[in-house]
């Protein structure tokens, strides 16, 4: 993330190559910056337990400023497929891990990154 920030990216898709075949998971990785719960840098995050305001400095500066978004590894396939640019390097191409003709982009192309609460 820190490094898409730096190259000016607008958002950043995340997805796990190997998600138990693609159809249900989504990569659970995090995006934010340092470890343990943001609210409580340095102790326990507990109930009831001492916590920062969300709009604290020490807070803010460990979440990046552009959105991130997990995929199921079916979902990146298929906006992977829409790319146009160059073909996937020979390597890429010969682990199994992407089609014989995926693009590596760029491509133009839209991703709703809607937040919704349910």
């Amino acid at each position: 993330m820190k490094i898409a920030e730096a190259k000016g990216a607008l958002g950043v898709l995340i997805y796990a190559e190997n998600d138990g075949g693609g159809f249900g998971g989504i990569e659970r990785g995090t995006v934010m910056r340092g470890i343990g719960d943001p609210v409580s840098p340095g102790w326990p995050g507990v109930v009831g337990g001492e916590k920062l305001s969300l709009d604290d400095e020490l807070v803010t500066r460990r979440f990046p400023k552009i959105p991130s978004l997990p995929l199921s590894l079916r979902n990146a396939e298929i906006i992977l497929a829409s790319l146009g640019g160059a073909r996937a390097p020979l390597e890429w191409r010969n682990s199994g891990r992407v089609g014989p003709g995926q693009r590596v982009g760029p491509g133009r192309m839209v991703i709703n990154m809607t937040f919704q609460v349910s």
